[in-house]
């Protein structure tokens, strides 16, 4: 495809749908009943890519899966949090807020790492991590 990486096609490809999303509500409105579906067989596409690793190797966390979960989990929804309070938002958008921060290794990340060239295992480590949590 006129000599673009299949990466970089993808991510702009995601761009390109968010910009759409935005400059176009109504489209996303049409989309919305199905994009629950999409999530499930993203989620479970990022997966398969990890079908022939061990167990045993999902679950061995190393400290850098560790700190990056703490970040997630702990850190930055607390930043948020003072944030959301030093701004009086209301407590639903404080709660939206607050569970976007917390659930985002949970959003198919094992394949965005991919996209973007980062390390995929430790992508997936850090949402098993996460789920347990």
């Amino acid at each position: 495809m006129l000599g673009l990486d299949k990466q970089i096609v993808a991510v702009l490809l995601m761009v390109t749908a968010v910009v759409i999303a935005i400059l176009v509500p109504e489209l996303s409105g049409m989309i919305e009943p199905y994009a629950l579906i999409a999530l499930f067989f993203v989620i479970c596409f990022s997966l398969i890519l990890f079908a022939d690793r061990k167990g045993a190797d999902l679950v061995s966390f190393d400290r850098a899966t560790v700190m990056m979960v703490a970040w997630q989990q702990f850190v930055l929804p607390s930043i948020v949090l003072a944030l959301a309070i030093l701004g009086d938002l209301p407590n639903d958008i404080t709660t939206l807020l607050l569970v976007t921060a917390c659930a985002g290794a949970l959003f198919a990340s094992p394949t965005l790492a991919g996209l973007l060239n980062l390390e995929r295992h430790r992508a997936l480590k850090s949402m098993l991590l996460s789920t347990l949590l």
